[in-house]
């Protein structure tokens, strides 16, 4: 069954005008949007359709389901939510969060947390409850690394050393890493690490030691240390 411009225009406004009127904007954009690609396309073909196959499409366009609708993407902290107001005014999803201070640790937040849950279900309304506080996700409010320091962020840190001919050096862990990972020792060659001769020096966990190579040399030794300066993490 082909249908034309007209044919479409002519449904979609009667959808439009029958519809919820929470919805007519998007509908109207939507039926713009129609008319301009058939304009363009020439026609469409569609498989012959039903009398119920139109009014179950009829339908969702006017009333559109809660899984087709806005969410709500809440900012309101763990308080309590106007819910029965949200789905008058045509939201389909509310995503709920914690309230920061105190997270997960009040009670009234909890309380807050199991009405809101009641109330979005009884309206119908789609839900996520986001177990979450600060950017980026996974710290809960410090209380991933408060129940367990091993979680916290580490980067690794590039620690040198420069030297000329065969001389034991040894070079001590920066104050604030926790412990060396590993190093190398490399010939320099025009002011450069020769990245294809790299020799292991000796790694302890607050100290590197070993002998320079003949020439200049240059150590390149690795240290972990706790990643909470200038970062998001």
């Amino acid at each position: 069954m082909k249908i034309d411009e007209v044919h479409l225009d002519a449904r979609l406004s009667g959808i439009v005008e029958a519809g919820d009127p929470r919805c007519r904007p998007c509908l109207r954009r939507l039926t713009a949007f129609g008319a301009t690609l058939l304009a363009l396309l020439g026609s469409v073909v569609v498989e012959s359709a039903s009398a119920d196959d139109w009014s179950m499409i009829d339908g969702g366009f006017a009333i559109p389901p809660a899984e087709f609708r806005l969410s709500q993407y809440s900012g309101h902290d763990g308080a309590s939510l106007p819910v029965q107001q949200m789905a008058e005014a045509g939201i389909g999803g509310v995503k709920l969060f914690m309230q920061r201070s105190g997270y997960l640790q009040s009670e009234q937040a909890w309380a807050n947390a199991s009405n809101n849950i009641a109330a979005v279900k009884a309206a119908g309304l789609q839900l996520w409850l986001a177990d979450d506080n600060g950017y980026p996700s996974g710290m809960a409010g410090g209380l991933v690394v408060e129940s367990d320091p091993a979680h916290e962020a580490r980067c690794l840190i590039e620690v040198r050393l420069d030297g000329r001919g065969r001389n034991d050096f040894s070079l001590v862990l920066p104050s604030g890493a926790e412990k060396f990972v590993f190093a190398y020792l490399y010939p320099l060659v025009g002011g450069q690490p020769d990245l294809t001769r790299p020799r292991v020096a000796t790694v302890q966990d607050g100290l590197v030691t070993g002998t320079g190579r003949s020439g200049d040399w240059t150590l390149r030794a690795y240290a972990l240390q706790i990643n909470n300066q200038g970062t998001q993490a």
